[in-house]
Formats: C-alpha cells, sequence, structure tokens
C-alpha cells in the first residue's frame, strides 16, 4: 500500500514536470516575440553552473494608474503590464489587475515584489493637521493622500530573472553588464506569460533556447 502511494506520488510530480515544460514549449514556439535591453548579475550556482540575475527597465514601474479602479497595489498581486515601444526600447504601458479587453500590444503577466511609498502623502502624516504642533511632513500639502503613503514605484518580477549559461562563461557577461550591450529575446503567450528564448550581445544572438 505504501508502495502504490510513493508510486502515485511520483507520477503526479512528474506530470506536473512535464506539464510545465509542454507550457514552456508552447510559449516558446507560439508566443510574440519582444526584446528587452538588462542589466544582468552573476552570483555561481556550483550545482547548475553559471546564471545571471537579470533585472529590466519594466522591473521598476513609476508610471501608472493610481489606485482606483484598479484597486491597491499590494507586494504579491497579480498584475498585468501592457509594453510600448519598439525593438528593444520596450517600457511600460498600462498596469492592471485585470488583462486588457482588446489587444492593445505586447503584454507581459507579474507579480509586485515591493510597493514604494512616499510618506508624504501618507494620509497618517496629515492625520492632525490644523492641531498644535502638528509639523508637516511637506511644504505643501499634496492634492492627493493615501494610507500609508501614494505608491511611487512598484518592483516587479515576471518569472525571466534568471538564466542558465555553460559553467564559466558568466563572467564574460558580468564585465559588460552596465554597458547597455545585453539584451534578452522574451516570448510572451497571450495571457501574458513569459519565458526566454535567447541572450544577445550587441543585437547578436549569443545563447539560444531550445524546444527540448
Amino acid at each position: 500500500m505504501i508502495m502504490v502511494r510513493i508510486l502515485a506520488v511520483a507520477l503526479l510530480q512528474i506530470a506536473a514536470i512535464g506539464a510545465m515544460i509542454w507550457e514552456r514549449v508552447q510559449i516558446l514556439n507560439d508566443g510574440r516575440e519582444v526584446t528587452l535591453n538588462v542589466e544582468p548579475v552573476d552570483p555561481t550556482d556550483f550545482f547548475r553552473g553559471d546564471y545571471v540575475i537579470l533585472t529590466y527597465e519594466i522591473s521598476r514601474i513609476t508610471d501608472f494608474p493610481p489606485e482606483n479602479g484598479s484597486g491597491p497595489w499590494r507586494p504579491g498581486d497579480l498584475v498585468y503590464v501592457t509594453l510600448e515601444g519598439e525593438q528593444d526600447r520596450w517600457r511600460a504601458g498600462l498596469v492592471s489587475h485585470d488583462p486588457p479587453l482588446t489587444d492593445i500590444g505586447p503584454m507581459i503577466r507579474g507579480r509586485i515584489d515591493y510597493v514604494e511609498r512616499d510618506w508624504t502623502t501618507a494620509t497618517e502624516a496629515w492625520a492632525e493637521e490644523g492641531q498644535p504642533g502638528f509639523s508637516p511632513p511637506a511644504e505643501q500639502k499634496p492634492a492627493r493622500l493615501c494610507d500609508g503613503g501614494c505608491p511611487t514605484t512598484l518592483h516587479m518580477s515576471y518569472g525571466i530573472e534568471s538564466y542558465f549559461i555553460p559553467q564559466g562563461e558568466g563572467r564574460a557577461i558580468e564585465n559588460i553588464r552596465n554597458d547597455d550591450r545585453v539584451s534578452i529575446r522574451v516570448a510572451l503567450a497571450a495571457d501574458g506569460r513569459a519565458a526566454i528564448k535567447g541572450l544577445m550581445i550587441d543585437g547578436e544572438p549569443v545563447y539560444e533556447e531550445t524546444l527540448f
């Protein structure tokens, strides 16, 4: 009986891994392709070879709608980000908790890791306004206040923040990370899921992801 349970668990794990692999293959094969400039960092995993940690311009979003129709922005929230621009100069456009109803351009799905807030716009910071001894947090009261402060930056992750390369080759990429020479080809599914297709240096493919 125990062996049957162990076998059942093993089969479920294999099926789950197989489903993940197939999902990724579908994204790479059928997804809409965009190219994103990155700022890689190169720690080393001695068990899996070298890998680069990737951040993008869209990893930090500062121009986004206020917390109204889209609801408040919280760490862990799943959001949809439309991309504006062309070639390898894509930037964040519309940010929403719900996917756009129409195709208005490439869209990537991500999660909010951290929300930066401006304390001078915090409701709490102005709660005692007009009371004796009140010290305003800013010379002029903002037109909009938010509990905890209005958000100024959304720090995002999209599941494309690391890329494994052959062991020993990561240092060369690290050395040019600040020279605006590294970019990543990304495939985007219709629902915004993303997968890395390859890494480029100076616009030329260096590493290509295979389907299997």
